[in-house]
């Protein structure tokens, strides 16, 4: 469609999709052939971070377009987005002390997104120490079965 309006094509990337199984050996295929193929009719690759462009799966597919990579990171509007109220930070944070730290994950918590880590986040927060809480922002049709190892595992809500 780019080629067909002119206009040049500029892709980014903000995480890779690893897939496990037969699906992976299906999704290395594509990414050698079809993807490879959209990424070099690119004018521009965008990736959210110097660390993802050099350890992305894509890395390999992009050997000798280095020049067509450009770095532009993540922002957040800070007239958009402010501190909320205290009425909104969750009960067990609010006094905390200074010597807590607070892991924030905040991920679409479905099947599309297993690889946000959020099961491998609960079980490392039970083998943790106390001071050390976790706190997880998303919905999604796994949030139940998350909330339900949270459980098992004793963690606070």
């Amino acid at each position: 469609a780019a080629r067909k309006c002119q206009s040049p094509l500029v892709i980014t990337y903000h995480h890779d999709v690893v897939l496990r199984g037969w699906k992976g050996h299906i999704e290395k295929l594509l990414r050698w052939s079809i993807e490879r193929w959209l990424l070099l009719s690119a004018s521009a690759i965008i990736f959210t971070s110097q660390d993802y462009a050099h350890t992305s799966v894509l890395r390999p597919c992009l050997h000798g377009f280095e020049g067509r990579i450009a770095i532009i990171p993540n922002g957040v509007d800070p007239d958009y987005f402010h501190r909320g109220s205290e009425l909104e930070v969750p009960r067990r944070f609010r006094h905390r002390t200074s010597y807590d730290f607070i892991i924030l994950l905040v991920a679409r918590l479905d099947q599309a997104h297993y690889f946000k880590g959020v099961e491998v986040l609960l079980r490392a927060l039970k083998l943790l120490p106390s001071q050390i809480k976790g706190l997880i922002v998303g919905d999604g049709d796994l949030r139940s079965h998350y909330e339900e190892i949270s459980k098992k595992l004793n963690l606070p809500k």
